[in-house]
């Protein structure tokens, strides 16, 4: 359950990193990156959140924010990951209290965010079914600050039991 973020190095240098336990077995990875053109910094964390238990989630969300909140105050942040709350549930009105956007409404493009990131029926592997149909979009992309989400797209790609979200994000 190891949660890594990997970046281009001849796009983006590390300027700090760090993690926060938010419960047993649940963590926020982060790193504070620079644009190596521009200089321009920005926060990129990531988590998954607890299955089956909204209170949980919560929980560990009032955590990671307000680490959040105190840790990385000087530059943009991205927030991602499965936060296995699905779009208007409290922990994503909770992500968005804290002045997060979510990419699937903020983006300026959107392609394919019809289809759905959790995908009961999956069987696993490269050819595993995958239900486009599934009404749980779970893994999200949230911004804050002078960020703009240029696209947003849910890959159909197999190799999880999840869909994988991309983001095209610029720092004017």
């Amino acid at each position: 359950w190891a949660r890594q973020v990997f970046w281009n190095t001849t796009m983006f240098s590390l300027v700090k990193q760090g993690e926060k336990e938010l419960s047993a077995g649940k963590e926020i990875v982060w790193v504070k990156l620079k644009e190596n053109k521009s200089g321009k910094e920005f926060y990129f964390a990531t988590t998954h959140l607890s299955v089956g238990c909204s209170s949980c989630r919560t929980a560990e969300l009032r955590t990671g924010l307000e680490y959040i909140k105190s840790t990385m105050t000087d530059a943009p942040i991205i927030f991602v990951g499965d936060m296995n709350s699905e779009i208007g549930s409290s922990q994503d009105k909770q992500i968005q209290s804290a002045g997060f956007k979510n990419s699937y409404s903020s983006a300026r493009t959107k392609k394919n965010i019809a289809y759905r990131t959790t995908v009961p029926g999956f069987t696993g592997g490269l050819t595993g079914k995958i239900d486009t149909n599934s009404d749980h979009q779970i893994d999200h992309i949230y911004i804050k600050g002078n960020l703009v989400v240029q696209r947003i797209e849910v890959k159909n790609q197999r190799g999880s039991d999840h869909l994988p979200v991309e983001a095209a994000i610029s720092i004017p």
